[in-house]
This record gives structure tokens, C-alpha cells and sequence, in this order.
């Protein structure tokens, strides 16, 4: 469900992260989306009709969005140790990167 509602908010023109958090103990999987952006925030409170306050934006937005993608920086990057199976989709000259979403 959470994957579908990321979807949902990127059909509407928002970029949302999200972040998994792992069983432990007694808690199940549990999954969080944020939108991280003033100009996402004020999208989807219009939507929602909500009478919060809007953000005022500040500098430039985290992202470019055209019809077919959203362009988002990297804002780090680094080494980790993984199991499982990677795959890379580097073009000579060109970087890609995966997402559950979309591939950049």
C-alpha cells in the first residue's frame, strides 16, 4: 500500500521519499512517506482541501519535474555492506539510479 500511495502522489506531480523500518521485537514492518518539498507540501494540502498554513519556499526546489521524470540531486553517497543481488544499469559516459519508483 505504501508503494501504491508513492505512486499516487508522483501522478500528481509531488516527489515523495520514503523510508522502510524493519521488524523488531514486537513492531512489523512498518513504512513512512515524506514530502519534502514547500512546493509539494502546499500541492497536496490544496488537494486534501487542508487549512493548514502554507510553506513558504525557500531557494530553489530539491527537484526539477518535467512530464516523464523528476530529476532529484544526490545528496550523498557512500559505501555499505549488502546481501542480495545488485543490479547496475551504468551506461559508458552516464550514471543511472534505482529506485522502487523510477529509475533516474
Amino acid at each position: 500500500m505504501a508503494e501504491q500511495l508513492e505512486l499516487l502522489l508522483i501522478r500528481q506531480g509531488m516527489v515523495p521519499t520514503m523510508s522502510v523500518e524493519k521488524a523488531r521485537g514486537i513492531h512489523k514492518t512498518s513504512y513512512s512517506i515524506h514530502i519534502v518539498s514547500a512546493r509539494d507540501y502546499n500541492k497536496l494540502a490544496s488537494i486534501l482541501g487542508s487549512d493548514r498554513r502554507l510553506i513558504k519556499s525557500r531557494g530553489k526546489p530539491p527537484m526539477l519535474i518535467s512530464r516523464k521524470c523528476a530529476y532529484l540531486l544526490v545528496r550523498r553517497k557512500g559505501v555499505f555492506s549488502y546481501q542480495g543481488r545488485v543490479y547496475n544499469l551504468e551506461v559508458e559516459d552516464v550514471n543511472s539510479y534505482v529506485t522502487s519508483a523510477a529509475i533516474a
